[in-house]
């Protein structure tokens, strides 16, 4: 590695300063991630106690007695020509942009975790991380009526709002998330356990939607570069960036072992609020989020109770009653309105034909006070 310092009036950049890194420190933090025995936990340690990135090198490079284990393992390997070069090879391979832990774009929450990744590979936009509250939203893989319109209502409700919805495009919960902010134009981020590449999104069946995220100005997150392995322990891993990135985590649904609950015991251990939304006590997906209310967490109703966490006002006019005239429509839609019905379910209650039921359900679908859902349910727009 050349040793010179970056072409900045002659300074190094500095861990934490605010100065965008060169190209030789992005090379410097990829090698050092690579060390191994150096993990994202020791690596940001390392950096706290050496910002000074150009004073770090020189020292690796000439260690002495009185250096501490990190120094001597970093000279170490930094003296072994096979592991450099194939660290500069790997290195020269990446085609995805990045943010260096020492960048001002990389997310400020995240970079106060145990183990923030010295890397952060995107697609998108990253500034929008700096701009709004984030709101991680995680759940289970099998999506029931009642979590998927509570979901929806909750997120419907903070349109309008500068929150950011973060959650990880797996199928489900998190998908459903980012398709409601898309839906209500909120601003979306998406947290890969894969590279970033149309070829590497996992699941595959979701690249669409990740389309979707970065065309409407939002952002998709990984600590892997394109090309990187899909491995089982990178979905765990990526737990931590879910937690980290925002101030809080709402949990929707998840049995009592799930990746969910492992989420909310990392956003709990880093000093996150953890949210949950309460369900059926004899529903094995309502066990994870009953359970962390039990022990604290807060209890999730509608979108009001996290404009209230994250102290913000809503611009818009409160849902109200619609000014509907006739009998029949204001029926169906108070019926529509305690839960998600289909058409034969309303024309059974309301002991009305089908044909009647149908009539009047378009009519209230002209006025856009209700739409169709993924189980073929009338509910609230």
């Amino acid at each position: 590695m050349e040793e010179k310092k970056p072409a900045r009036g002659g300074s190094a950049p500095r861990y934490g300063a605010g100065g965008k890194s060169d190209w030789n420190w992005n090379y410097f933090l990829f090698f050092l991630s690579k060390i191994p025995g150096l993990s994202p936990h020791r690596l940001s340690n390392l950096l706290n106690e050496h910002p000074d990135l150009y004073a770090l090198y020189q020292k690796t490079t000439s260690p002495d007695e009185t250096d501490n284990k990190k120094i001597n393992l970093i000279a170490r390997y930094l003296a072994d020509n096979i592991f450099v070069r194939r660290c500069q090879g790997e290195f020269a391979q990446i085609q995805d942009k990045y943010l260096t832990i020492v960048d001002e774009l990389y997310p400020p929450l995240l970079k106060n975790i145990f183990d923030p990744p010295p890397l952060l590979y995107y697609r998108g936009n990253p500034a929008i991380l700096q701009e709004g509250h984030c709101l991680t939203i995680v759940g289970s893989r099998t999506l029931t009526t009642y979590h998927q319109t509570m979901l929806r209502q909750i997120v419907s409700h903070l349109a309008q709002t500068p929150l950011i919805i973060v959650s990880g495009l797996a199928y489900g919960i998190d998908a459903l998330s980012h398709r409601a902010a898309l839906e209500n134009k909120l601003a979306t981020v998406a947290v890969l356990g894969s590279g970033l590449a149309d070829a590497d999104i996992y699941p595959c069946e979701h690249r669409g939607l990740a389309r979707e995220i970065i065309n409407s100005g939002g952002l998709l997150l990984s600590e892997y570069p394109s090309g990187s392995a899909v491995m089982p322990y990178n979905f765990p891993l990526r737990n931590r960036l879910l937690a980290g990135l925002s101030r809080a985590t709402l949990v929707i649904s998840g049995a009592k072992k799930s990746g969910t609950l492992i989420t909310a015991q990392v956003a709990l251990e880093e000093g996150r609020e953890v949210l949950a939304l309460p369900g059926q006590a004899n529903m094995n997906l309502c066990w994870g989020p009953n359970n962390l209310i039990k022990n604290g967490a807060a209890l999730i109703s509608d979108g009001e109770d996290i404009l209230k966490i994250f102290n913000l006002n809503k611009t818009r006019i409160d849902q109200a009653e619609p000014n509907l005239t006739d009998s029949l429509e204001i029926k169906l839609f108070k019926k529509i309105k305690l839960e998600p019905l289909s058409s034969e379910e309303l024309s059974r209650q309301l002991e009305l034909t089908l044909p009647a039921v149908q009539s009047i359900l378009g009519q209230l679908e002209l006025k856009n006070l209700i739409k169709v859902n993924l189980y073929n349910q009338w509910e609230i727009s």
